[in-house]
């Protein structure tokens, strides 16, 4: 089965969500915004997540590579 994760991302915190194939929620939560807290809570929930999504808002610094990426291109 597909895992698909969501990221909210504030300065201090990360609201995440993890949702199936089907749209379906696995787990919902909060951690701090230290990246080590964000995969634990990630790999907890989703052993291999197919994608990993983060809000973004126009006019928002953000990383280069902002918006939809692979879960191994930032999470160890």
């Amino acid at each position: 089965m597909l895992h698909y994760v969501g990221l909210d991302v504030s300065v201090k915190s990360v609201s995440i969500c993890v949702v199936d194939e089907d749209g379906e929620v696995l787990a919902r939560g909060e951690t701090s915004s230290d990246p080590d807290e964000i995969a634990s809570f990630i790999f907890e929930h989703s052993a291999k997540p197919e994608r990993v999504v983060h809000e973004w808002h126009p006019g928002h610094l953000a990383h280069p590579r902002a918006g939809e990426t692979r879960p191994s291109d930032h999470l160890h």
